[in-house]
């Protein structure tokens, strides 16, 4: 059937793929139209497929998963969901940075043997998860090129006081274009910079070290009654929300477990900018599932805010820049690139 969920399996174990193949063919709405063994196959099958989801394993002959990931999504933009055994407790950390660098949407263990009394439930787990990740529209996820500094005519920065903001949200797709943006910014940026980025739990503080071992600016996560200051990059941690109050100090606000959506929430944050900073912020929206975000996008907008939305060519995920396109809660669409032009020519007029 054509409406069938094409699925690939890049897995180079001859056992571990034909459970796979067992596993996703057992659901009337999938089909497996191909296997392979390694990324440069996998890659030859994904162009002549045009399958709706890949999923990946990790140890393979040749480049590894994570590296034929990255390959993939520049060449053939497909989503990606990896299945492999290799985490464990020690390297779960190691592994949640590789997974954020790649631009994979989800990683899933590999399922135990039919016999196994979890294998029924992983099972559903892995059938549930394609469905789900293949409705996800995913593009071209191009290298990293120079920065020219010369901005295009259209997209005229604001001056700003020194008690101004850079609030940017973003989720799936989001830690490498958040690493690139901050990559592409000098030591001594005049703004802070806070960032939401939906994250686990007990990956966030992995985020902010990998960042700030990355890229010049000083990257910490934002503690409770933290002042906010300037060439400073503070990120959201995980299962809380997070607000800056009227004397510039942050609030984390634990959320009932009932009401926990999303956390950190974009709009929250965002909400907050709007009642602290007004007219005096920039508000940017990056790649990412769902709509979060977009509501409060529109709010800083209507305050006054310079508003930027990623492009739909740049994002891994265009969600919620699209949700945001669809209020008009944007003054700019940008690409990643056109978004660290934009902040390096607002520096410039930091007063």
């Amino acid at each position: 059937m054509d409406n069938k969920i094409k699925v690939i399996i890049v897995e180079d174990s001859i056992v571990k793929r034909e459970l796979l193949s067992h596993i996703l063919n057992s659901d009337p709405d999938i089909e497996v139209v191909a296997t392979a063994s390694d990324g440069e196959s996998a890659i030859k099958y994904i162009l002549k497929k045009k399958p709706d989801i890949v999923t990946m394993d990790i140890n393979m002959p040749g480049m590894n998963g994570f590296e034929a990931t990255k390959l993939i999504l520049q060449k053939c933009p497909t989503p990606i969901v990896i299945i492999s055994s290799i985490r464990t407790d020690k390297n779960k950390g190691k592994v949640a940075k590789a997974m954020m660098e790649c631009g994979a949407l989800q990683f899933l263990d590999t399922p135990p043997g039919p016999w196994h009394p979890g294998f029924d439930a992983a099972s559903k787990n892995i059938v549930r998860s394609v469905k789900l990740m293949s409705q996800i529209k995913v593009f071209t996820r191009r290298g990293i090129s120079p920065i020219v500094t010369k901005l295009h005519k259209t997209f005229k920065s604001p001056a700003l006081p020194e008690r101004a903001i850079v609030a940017i949200g973003a989720s799936t797709g989001g830690p490498p274009v958040i690493k690139e943006i901050l990559n592409g910014l000098p030591a001594d940026f005049n703004l802070p910079i806070v960032i939401v980025q939906h994250i686990s739990s007990g990956f966030d503080s992995l985020f902010a070290h990998s960042l700030d071992a990355a890229c010049g600016l000083k990257v910490k996560l934002a503690q409770d009654r933290e002042l906010v200051e300037p060439s400073t990059v503070y990120i959201a941690p995980a299962g809380c929300n997070l607000k800056i109050d009227n004397s510039y100090r942050f609030i984390l606000l634990s959320v009932p477990d009932g009401y926990k959506k999303i956390t950190p929430s974009i709009d929250c944050f965002f909400n907050s900018v709007s009642n602290v900073y007004s007219q005096f912020s920039i508000g940017i929206l990056l790649t990412g599932m769902g709509d979060d975000g977009a509501r409060e996008l529109k709010n800083m907008k209507d305050q006054g805010a310079v508003t930027i939305i990623q492009d739909e060519a740049s994002s891994v995920v265009y969600g919620m820049p699209r949700e945001a396109k669809a209020r008009n809660a944007q003054k700019f669409i940008m690409s990643s690139k056109e978004i660290i032009k934009f902040l390096l020519d607002v520096n410039s007029k930091v007063k």
